[in-house]
């Protein structure tokens, strides 16, 4: 009878965590839906100009668009499309309302209606979707991708072709599972001696060739480093991940540059959000290490763990031994109620837990800036609702401007942005992630698009041009 009795308490008791976990009011900051375009009208062609340039671009390459010759006011509907590798087709469109001159251009004059809504060159782009919601699957084989575009009046229509290039078919990629290492090198064939970028993923630990390649074809070797397992074997989890990943694999970028021809002793590292925290503390400890880019960076080393091992200890070890974390206040039960929410296809903010720890920690969790490179970019969203990477950063530079050592230090910050680093130039379609980011939709598009430029122009002015970033 008890043994029954006990059954009966703890499913009761599981129900009521689960009602408990599901009413907590944790909600997107935006969400959105797709957005149809009005059905296209059999036009004719018409005389107004419309210019659509280059016609062939690298997929992070900016496209000018205008539109001339219209009356003063007239309405002029634009419409994008493409289709992805599964032959899948996405659409975006907008309206536009033609200024005094009779001009309509995309940098300088916002929608009034459309799948985006602010001021964009290439929110035609960025903002094409399917009605299923799909994610926009690339193919690596591609070289070329045919986009359509079309502007259309009441008294006619105008249609232009663009092709927009992806670069990995023109690099070369070696995977390597050396030791410690595990990683994807690519080399730009046509550089002579090229520095090194080592890329750093977030927490989730994947590769990710698309970004890669691009800051490769832009004149840099990019080592694409894995720390942790994410979703691989033989990597060490998300807790207790060796520090002497970074180290190690920059003794081993030294020793095969020569075979692989590039410039190991010039290397910048780009980490985002988990790979940031990974970036700052490789920064203090391997003088090798001339740049850092950090995008939602942390200032503090946290604690490591996931659902199935909350409480995992500190995140890394150096030598062996744990270094100093700020440990995560109720660890147990925070996995219990992000499980449970996620479980049921509700939406779950980890802020509230990292500001816990951050509260809590003692002075030892912070990472030390005495050692980093000279050169240093920080950039953030003000909204991120992962952690707070906005007050992490301006603490990293309020300790570094308080140190006699002259450092080159820029920060950026932007408005109405979360934790994703939406660089995107083409369509990506899918539905908001569980885990909240934070940020407006368009505001994040515009950031991303503008801090890859900035981060581009970071590393060409500090590894390759060898130019202080700073003047």
């Amino acid at each position: 009878m008890w043994l029954a009795v006990s059954v009966v308490g703890l499913g009761v008791v599981a129900l009521a965590f689960t009602y408990y976990a599901l009413q907590l009011e944790i909600e997107q900051p935006e969400s959105w839906s797709y957005q149809p375009a009005p059905d296209a009208r059999a036009l004719r062609t018409a005389e107004f100009k419309f210019t659509a340039l280059p016609v062939e671009s690298q997929i992070d390459q900016q496209i000018h668009i205008k539109i001339s010759r219209l009356q003063p006011g007239e309405e002029v509907w634009l419409r994008a499309s493409t289709s992805d590798a599964d032959e899948v087709r996405f659409d975006s469109w907008a309206k536009f309302i033609a200024d005094g001159a009779g001009h309509v251009d995309l940098a300088k004059q916002a929608p009034t209606s459309g799948s985006y809504q602010s001021i964009d060159p290439m929110g035609l782009f960025w903002s094409m979707e399917e009605p299923g919601r799909k994610r926009f699957r690339h193919s690596e084989q591609w070289v070329l991708r045919q986009y359509q575009l079309s502007a259309e009046t009441p008294n006619g229509i105008v249609s232009v072709n663009l092709a927009r290039r992806y670069p990995a078919m023109d690099l070369e990629l070696s995977e390597f599972k050396t030791g410690p290492i595990h990683a994807e090198l690519w080399i730009n064939p046509i550089v002579e001696k090229p520095p090194v970028v080592i890329r750093l993923p977030g927490s989730d630990g994947r590769y990710d060739r698309l970004k890669s390649s691009l800051i490769a074809s832009h004149g840099f070797a990019v080592l694409d480093l894995r720390y942790h397992r994410g979703n691989a074997r033989g990597l060490p989890p998300s807790n207790q991940i060796p520090l002497e990943r970074v180290t190690a694999s920059i003794d081993w970028l030294e020793a095969i540059q020569e075979e692989y021809g590039f410039d190991a002793d010039q290397i910048g590292v780009f980490g985002s959000s988990k790979g940031a925290e990974l970036g700052l503390i490789a920064g203090t400890l391997d003088r090798r290490i001339d740049a850092l880019f950090l995008w939602a960076p942390a200032s503090m080393a946290f604690e490591g763990g996931t659902f199935s091992d909350p409480k995992g200890g500190s995140s890394w070890t150096w030598q062996g031994r744990s270094i100093p974390f700020a440990a995560f206040r109720y660890p147990y039960l925070d996995g219990a109620i992000a499980a449970t929410r996620l479980s049921f296809g509700k939406p779950f903010s980890f802020l509230p837990i990292y500001q816990e720890a951050i509260e809590d920690a003692d002075e030892a969790a912070l990472i030390s800036v005495d050692n980093i490179p000279g050169t240093v970019m920080l950039a953030a969203g003000e909204d991120d609702r992962m952690w707070p990477s906005m007050e992490m950063g301006r603490n990293i530079s309020k300790r570094v401007r308080a140190r006699a050592r002259s450092i080159c230090l820029v920060e950026k910050y932007y408005e109405n942005v979360g934790h994703r680093m939406n660089y995107e130039l083409w369509p990506r379609g899918g539905t908001p992630d569980l885990f909240i980011m934070g940020g407006a939709r368009d505001a994040s598009y515009l950031a991303g698009a503008d801090i890859w430029r900035r981060m581009i122009d970071f590393f060409s002015k500090t590894l390759i041009k060898q130019e202080s970033f700073c003047i």
